[in-house]
């Protein structure tokens, strides 16, 4: 459950991770063959035997074929799961968006940043443990972090049947909403393994605090698998005096929100 800081990356994982990107978002193409050792090295300013390491992790992962004698071939039956919508879209749900596993934990520590946000002194508490999948592929990882004032209210009998908002509510308490903020970061140890990818991988990583009448109730640490997810939007031209721009649509305003 502890939050590792980001380690350094080694080389072969970084030229994994571009070589995965490209295949996820199409530049390598179902049964193209890939550069060779030698072309690749060249490209990415590594040795042969780092271009090798990083093959091997796409090989074991099922993303490329090696054919004796040919080269080595994006995999035929590789087909990406995506997620493709706003940020909305990810914390409010979607069709395609199911929850693998929840757990409700206690004892958990509580980061420094958690414990400031809940404005408690406390340095262990109660956590919400969730993976959330689309179409059979761990997508979201978040850590739930409850305030000692809902702790013993929270039951994982009625999370499951009503989620916490819903649970609050039921027990006299009045959401008023959130703080959310989104970054860039590498995968931690601990969000490598719960989203079952290499260390040091690219996700989006949310920070939400929930504010009710009696204060903070809530704060959530999430993880996405950056290599899962497009976000999309709509642009409308508007003119401004002389000058015509593009600008968000109007339904696209709460991207940040949830």
């Amino acid at each position: 459950m502890t939050n590792h800081a980001a380690l350094p990356v080694p080389l072969y994982q970084r030229v994994f991770g571009i070589l995965n990107q490209s295949i996820q978002d199409g530049t390598y193409e179902a049964g193209q063959q890939l550069p060779t050792e030698s072309e690749l090295a060249a490209e990415f300013q590594v040795s042969k035997g780092t271009v090798r390491q990083a093959l091997a992790a796409l090989a074991d992962r099922g993303l490329i074929q090696r054919k004796q004698g040919s080269g080595t071939f994006v995999a035929e039956t590789h087909q990406p799961s995506r997620f493709i919508g706003s940020f909305s879209d990810i914390v409010l749900g979607a069709k395609n968006l199911h929850q693998r596993d929840f757990r409700l934990e206690a004892g958990v520590q509580f980061p420094s940043s958690v414990r400031l946000a809940l404005g408690t002194a406390e340095t262990h508490g109660t956590a919400i443990v969730r993976r959330r999948e689309i179409n059979g592929d761990i997508f979201a990882y978040s850590i739930q972090y409850l305030s000692p004032l809902v702790a013993p209210l929270v039951t994982q009998r009625e999370l499951a049947k009503s989620g916490l908002i819903s649970l609050l509510h039921n027990h006299g308490f009045t959401v008023l909403g959130a703080d959310q903020s989104v970054t860039a970061e590498l995968a931690s140890a601990d969000v490598a393994e719960n989203l079952e990818i290499e260390l040091g991988a690219p996700v989006l990583a949310a920070r939400r605090v929930l504010h009710s009448e009696r204060g903070p109730v809530e704060v959530v640490h999430g993880w996405y698998r950056g290599d899962r997810y497009e976000w999309q939007s709509k642009l409308t031209v508007e003119r401004s005096g002389d000058i015509f721009i593009l600008v968000p649509a109007r339904h696209n305003v709460d991207e940040t929100v949830g």
